[in-house]
């Protein structure tokens, strides 16, 4: 899961660190396809937050072969305000739906299920959820909800910091 500040579609530090993780995993051990997806929160028009979360999901598909995955293998796709990790009425700063989601999917593994290790539970997001504060629209020291572990099962595995 990759973070974003309010109404921007840069990759800070720690969403750097993310994609970085995302992209090791996936040249190291032969992912088949990567399916990348932009989300905005609810503040902003339809129209303007489906650019900004095509320009999110953009960023990061670069991101990921700037750092060497095939861009054949990439899937780019965007959402704006809808599908919302956390449900907010219309108009709503939520840092938890300023994201964009990396699925990685490996041989053996049939088209593009559920991102598997990449979305928080909801104790995870609870807890960035005090962290940010709800709402929140500082700019703030923004971090990760998760880091990419090794792969494990043929999937990526969570882990909450």
């Amino acid at each position: 899961m990759v973070y974003f500040p309010w109404d921007k579609s840069i990759l800070v530090s720690d969403s750097q660190a993310v994609v970085q993780s995302a992209a090791t995993d996936a040249t190291s051990h032969g992912a088949t396809g990567i399916a990348v997806v932009g989300y905005t929160d609810t503040s902003g028009s339809v129209a303007y937050n489906v650019r900004l979360s095509e320009r999110r999901a953009k960023v990061v598909a670069d991101a990921l072969v700037a750092l060497g995955v095939q861009q054949s293998i990439l899937s780019v796709d965007w959402k704006g305000k809808t599908d919302l990790a956390v449900q907010t009425p219309d108009g709503v700063r939520e840092p938890l739906n300023r994201r964009a989601t990396i699925t990685i999917n490996f041989a053996g593994e049939a088209g593009f299920g559920r991102p598997r290790g990449l979305h928080p539970g909801p104790e995870q997001l609870r807890s960035v959820q005090g962290k940010l504060g709800k709402g929140s629209a500082s700019a703030g020291p923004f971090f990760f909800v998760a880091k990419l572990n090794q792969r494990r099962d043929r999937g990526l595995s969570l882990a909450s910091i």
